[in-house]
């Protein structure tokens, strides 16, 4: 439009011009009394109208010049644009990990075929609708939903999330989300994608249940189920550092089935480590306590680990172990104590002190049931700390 009027203004002009000269050029004509001199005139006259006219269209050339640049430049620019936008476009949809735009309405605004996929919808079906009703996760509808508060404190975020489709099913996912900007800086959206973590959590989740079970395995003796002696060792090394910040009373029972390699001798292995796992299981099942430890410290040796217990107290429950162990009526006719298996057990206890390491209360301990099996087995003897 702009281009138009210049050239209008530019031949208006010209007119102007134009008429002012005929006028002369009419009266010098009328002028000249000779008939040769009018000719001369008129070809004068013709040749400078043939030069004007050729001046004012090299003018209006010109004059169209600089609008066509800038005419080219903004279809240039428009179609630069609209094919930027084009591959933008692509790029988003060709990426396989799910990606959205939810508005500040927590809205979709756009969405790819990954994430479209993904959910067994079309885009068409997804645009507009909540996020929260097409993933839920236990951020949703909280203060701690991480949309919310990227359009609230903008910063890239990256975390796992556990989320439930609206299937039903359970998936896990890396969620990375940034905020969208207007050119004031205003964040108006949020752009976030999700990868798919769901195998690799579930082989995180039996690696560690196989770790806890080997650990479980590498601290428990295999034939009697009880803990062994590493396991009764770590325990026994924690509890005596925290009675000693504590002030309490660690007490100890060393167990010894009276005469059992002569019931080996006589009935086999096999018939020993059954009585063996009759007397851990009695044994264990008189530590009632959580905190109490049955171990097996070594062929037919148990030890029992007992915290925050007296020695009195200590002494009470070796004796009850002692009688049930012999109410179980388990014939030894070879046994020089007595017709059926027996123990003996030694106990010591202390009040722990940080220059005096765990192993002098298992060395006590190891004393007293020497004790007891040198005066006769089927007996309790209690080695106290200053003997």
């Amino acid at each position: 439009m702009s281009t138009l009027s210049n050239e209008q203004k530019m031949r208006d002009r010209v007119d102007e011009s134009s008429q002012a000269a005929y006028k002369v050029h009419i009266l010098r004509f009328l002028g000249f009394r000779i008939p040769a001199l009018r000719l001369w005139y008129v070809g004068i006259c013709f040749c400078t109208f043939l030069a004007t006219k050729h001046q004012c269209a090299i003018a209006l050339k010109i004059e169209r010049v600089p609008n066509e640049i800038q005419g080219g430049k903004e279809r240039g620019l428009g179609m630069g644009s609209t094919k930027v936008k084009s591959d933008l476009e692509q790029i988003f949809d060709a990426v396989n990990d799910p990606m959205w735009v939810v508005n500040s309405e927590l809205r979709i605004t756009r969405i790819n075929q990954a994430f479209a996929k993904h959910l067994g919808k079309t885009p068409q079906e997804v645009i507009g609708k909540s996020c929260e009703t097409l993933l839920l996760s236990d951020l949703c509808q909280t203060d701690e939903c991480c949309l919310k508060t990227l359009l609230t404190n903008p910063q890239v975020e990256d975390h796992d999330v556990d989320v439930r489709l609206s299937c039903g099913e359970v998936k896990s996912y890396i969620h990375s989300a940034s905020p969208l900007r207007k050119s004031t800086g205003e964040v108006f959206a949020v752009v976030s994608s999700c990868k798919d973590i769901t195998k690799r959590k579930t082989a995180e989740i039996s690696l560690r249940e196989a770790n806890r079970e080997l650990a479980r395995l590498a601290s428990i003796d295999v034939l009697t189920g009880l803990a062994n002696r590493r396991r009764f060792e770590t325990e026994l090394q924690r509890e005596w550092f925290r009675a000693a910040r504590e002030k309490t009373t660690v007490s100890l029972i060393m167990i010894d089935v009276d005469l059992f390699k002569t019931f080996n001798d006589t009935y086999g292995h096999q018939v020993g480590d059954g009585i063996l796992n009759s007397v851990a299981e009695t044994i264990r099942l008189k530590c009632r306590r959580p905190a109490d430890l049955v171990a097996r410290y070594g062929g037919e040796e148990l030890v029992v680990l007992l915290p925050n217990t007296e020695v009195d107290g200590a002494v009470h429950v070796a004796e009850t172990m002692r009688q049930a162990v012999h109410d179980l009526k388990v014939e030894h006719p070879v046994s020089s104590v007595a017709d059926v298996v027996t123990i003996s057990a030694g106990v010591a206890g202390t009040m722990p002190a940080r220059q005096i390491r765990p192993g002098a209360l298992v060395k006590a301990a190891d004393q007293a049931l020497y004790e007891a099996k040198q005066t006769g087995r089927n007996k309790v003897v209690v080695k106290t700390w200053e003997d």
